[in-house]
């Protein structure tokens, strides 16, 4: 790595990745806008970061606590969004891992049991959640990754 790309890279990699930060990185590429940046995408809910590539929006979470009550509450926001907009709606949880108790994979098992149980119900209508690390969401904005892409989806886990 030279030049500014060395800069810009170690610089990426040592930043907390807080709601301020998280606003502010360049997640658009290709044929995704912004929706949203933190502001309401309907009344009362001011999810993070939303894109949107036609019909799909894509629902940004950045959690920086673990609490597990914190992801199902990010998952029935986004499902009343889902429910009253016109839209197919994946939602994106970027998370913060702290320790053996609370990783991608455990939290995504956590939440892929009331996702299939919401769905079975009828009264889910996401499309799917998807489960991340903030380490490799910061590798996917450094690789120009494309939401929804082999590489970018490969840094995360589906709760399909």
């Amino acid at each position: 790595m030279k030049g500014f790309f060395k800069i810009w890279y170690i610089k990426i990699q040592s930043l907390e990745l807080t709601d301020s930060v998280f606003k502010k990185l360049d997640h658009c590429d290709g044929e995704i806008i912004i929706k949203s940046n933190g502001k309401n995408l309907i009344k009362v809910y001011s999810p993070d970061l939303s894109l949107k590539k036609g019909d799909l929006v894509y629902i940004l979470e950045n959690e920086r606590k673990t609490d597990r009550k914190a992801f199902l509450g990010d998952i029935v926001k986004a499902a009343h969004y889902c429910d009253i907009s016109d839209y197919t709606v994946t939602l994106i949880i970027i998370m913060k891992e702290t320790s053996i108790q609370t990783t991608v994979i455990q939290i995504s098992q956590h939440i892929k049991k009331y996702f299939h149980w919401m769905k079975s119900k009828g009264i889910l209508s996401l499309t799917d959640i998807i489960v991340m690390s903030d380490t490799e969401y910061k590798k996917s904005i450094e690789n120009n990754e494309i939401i929804s892409c082999e590489d970018f989806l490969g840094r995360s886990i589906s709760c399909l």
